[in-house]
Formats: C-alpha cells, sequence, structure tokens
C-alpha cells in the first residue's frame, strides 16, 4: 500500500462535543481529519453508519465527508483533531478507526503542544508526529471479527470504566460480575482486544487521563488525583511514577517526556 503524502497541517485543536449540540457541517470536508477521545463517548455518524467511540479511540475522516458526532451519554465528550492536507496515491486511506493505543494519545498531545507554538520549524514536526499516528492507523482497517465478539463481551465493563473512572472501590471483581463473566475470562478478553489485564486496563485508562489533565495548570495534581479514582495524593503520585517513570509534577513541567 502506497503512502499518503502529507503536504501541510491546517489546524491541531482542543475541542469537545456536549449534550444537545452535535457537530452537523453543511458541505463535506475539505480536507481530511484524524482525531482522538481524550474524555467522553462520541456517537459519530457517516453514510448512516453509526459507531461508538470512546476514550482513547482514534478516528481518521477523508476530505470529502459529509458527517455527524455528538456526545453519546449526558457527558461532554472531549477531543483533540488535526485537520491536514495531502497528495494522495491511487491506493488510499478510507474512513476508519482505531480502537486504544498507548502510544497515540501521547502523539496527539505533542502534535497540539507544538502546533500552538512559534517557529518555522513546528509544521513539518508535526508532520513527522502525524505520519507517525497515520501508519498506525493504517496497519488496521477496523476491529478484526474476533475482536469484536470479544470486545462485545467486555463491552459492560469498559463503560464501567469510561464512567466509574473517578471511583475509587471500581475492581476487576465488579467489571466481571457486570459482564456475568469469571475474571480469568474478562482477562482473556481483555488481553484479545487491548493486550492487557483488565486490572492494567483500568490503571492505563486512569493514567492516561491523568497525563491529559496535568496539562492544564488550572487542575491541581490533587485534583486530578480525585478524578481519576485515587483518594490519596501520595498513592496516585506513586503510582503515576511507577506507570511512566517520571512524577506527576515533572511530567506537567516537561510533557515530552516519555
Amino acid at each position: 500500500m502506497k503512502a499518503m503524502i502529507l503536504t501541510n497541517i491546517l489546524y491541531v485543536k482542543e475541542d469537545f462535543l456536549t449534550k444537545g449540540y452535535p457537530y452537523i457541517p453543511n458541505v463535506p470536508r475539505y480536507c481530511h481529519s484524524v482525531a482522538i477521545i481524550t474524555s467522553g463517548k462520541m456517537r459519530y455518524t457517516i453514510n448512516n453508519h453509526s459507531i461508538e467511540l470512546s476514550t482513547g479511540d482514534v478516528l481518521f475522516i477523508r476530505a470529502g465527508s459529509l458527517d455527524c458526532a455528538e456526545t453519546a451519554t449526558d457527558m461532554p465528550v472531549h477531543y483533540i483533531a488535526v485537520d491536514f492536507s495531502s497528495l494522495e496515491p491511487e491506493e488510499e486511506m478510507k474512513n476508519l478507526y482505531c480502537r486504544d493505543d498507548s502510544d497515540l494519545l501521547s502523539n496527539f498531545v505533542k502534535l497540539l503542544i507544538i502546533f500552538q507554538k512559534h517557529g518555522e520549524n513546528r509544521l513539518m514536526e508535526c508532520i513527522e508526529i502525524l505520519y507517525k499516528i497515520l501508519n498506525k492507523l493504517r496497519q488496521t482497517d477496523a476491529l478484526v471479527m474476533e475482536e469484536k465478539n470479544c470486545y462485545l463481551r467486555i463491552s459492560k465493563a469498559v463503560e464501567m470504566v469510561q464512567y466509574r473512572i473517578y471511583d475509587t472501590t471500581l475492581t476487576v471483581l465488579k467489571m466481571a460480575d457486570a459482564c456475568k463473566i469469571s475474571t480469568v475470562t474478562l482477562n482473556h478478553y481483555f488481553k484479545k482486544v487491548y493486550q492487557m489485564t483488565a486490572s492494567d486496563y483500568l490503571l492505563s485508562r486512569r493514567m492516561r487521563l491523568a497525563k491529559t489533565l496535568l496539562l492544564n495548570p488550572v487542575n491541581s495534581i490533587g485534583d486530578v488525583a480525585k478524578n481519576v479514582g485515587y483518594g490519596d495524593i501520595y498513592a496516585f503520585s506513586h503510582a503515576f511514577s511507577r506507570h511512566f517513570g517520571v512524577s506527576p509534577s515533572m511530567w506537567r513541567n516537561s510533557p515530552f517526556v516519555p
């Protein structure tokens, strides 16, 4: 498959949707877009086909598409979106999405930060990062049938993590009970879909959300800890440091630290 040749990044933005205020364009998109959901649950519709996207999911939308997006719940949907143009080969990317990848969120955050800077090299840096995102998306043309079936078996557990990520009492056992399966089976399906156990998934979601929240200087580290299910700021700081190798304050001061 030939690579898409990027010509320009037009805009990188952090935005949100709220209930009752969907995104419904009047004309087809004039450029390509790729977006990642940073929190919430989005219902996306194109060509009369709808999918639901949750935190960490990535969506690629081709130029010329006439689509709409709205929050799938009462809670707002936050996302980072990139609009860009390209020279396209005969074999080109279709509208698709990729469910939850550990590297994608950090790349989107880097894109957002670099785009907001000044300097003649910023767009070249952004294009380099966008290539990484698109190459990852090209490796998956949506979920294979086995993965879809596995995801359906654990969808209630995934929703529990989505809506109760702040709940300090949320456990893997409760997630398994919601799916009416054992914890062993739950972990088996999570490894099929996410390549990690259910407990690692819960921790990963909490830590990724914390990473995003820490980028906003208005949020204290204590507030971030509470928002991701930690009643104790020291327990949160220890978990964050063990997960990422840096403390929450170090990440906040230097978001490019891996």
